[in-house]
């Protein structure tokens, strides 16, 4: 009998592993679909809103709470109505940690995406990183954290060597001022960024997630093999 119960405590596990794994590639194909179609609803459904710490980064600084989540997603949608602008950050090798206690995951992915926008002429390919982490919560699991993290970002004119070129050509882009207004309110980063360098050894951070028991801070600057 305690052999067959332990067995079933067992299954049991598994099938709440799996439920959980499900659950989690859902929500950020769900959050990925909702951002490359700028449903500015969905998209702040993905995230852990409730908690005053939820936040996000994309590479020049951070955003936290409810309340700066929402303009900048709402100016992300605003940019994307630019006539030509389209964005696409793809996910995969995605590597889904889950903490033994179940209350948080972290997750790492390689991202592949481009850019265009063809009035400042604006052509890119983007090579990245996401890192997640991510909260249970009442409503299931929500994006608690979530970092992209540029490693290349290669002018389709020009080629990988030549870094940041297609950036500089939005950034002079006189509408791109009035539309996309958040990053002059991001807070600074402690996480990991860098960027692609041609006469450096490169290093392709972060990590995919280590196991863990619970939640003990924000890992993406600890879990890499650090060189």
């Amino acid at each position: 009998m305690q052999n067959t119960e332990a067995q079933l405590d067992r299954i049991e596990r598994h099938v709440v592993e799996a439920c959980d794994r499900i659950e989690i590639r859902n929500l950020l194909n769900s959050y990925l679909f909702a951002f490359h179609s700028a449903d500015i609803r969905r998209i702040l459904d993905c995230f852990a809103l409730e908690d005053p710490n939820t936040s996000v980064e994309f590479g020049r600084g951070c955003l936290k709470g409810k309340a700066e989540l929402t303009e900048f997603y709402n100016e992300r949608v605003a940019a994307g109505q630019i006539h030509g602008s389209f964005v696409e950050h793809g996910e995969g090798a995605t590597i889904v940690e889950i903490a033994k206690d179940r209350k948080t995951a972290r997750v790492a992915a390689i991202s592949f995406g481009y850019k265009m926008l063809p009035p400042a002429e604006s052509e890119a390919w983007d090579i990245g990183r996401y890192y997640f982490e991510l909260l249970r919560t009442e409503e299931g699991w929500k994006i608690w954290h979530l970092q992209w993290i540029l490693v290349a970002e290669g002018d389709t004119c020009y080629g990988w060597l030549a870094q940041n070129i297609a950036y500089q050509k939005e950034e002079d882009y006189p509408s791109m001022d009035e539309t996309v207004k958040a990053e002059v309110r991001l807070h600074p980063s402690d996480c990991f960024v860098d960027y692609y360098k041609p006469d450096e050894i490169n290093h392709y951070l972060p990590e995919p997630p280590k196991a863990y028991e619970a939640w003990d801070g924000y890992a993406v600057t600890r879990d890499t093999r650090g060189y």
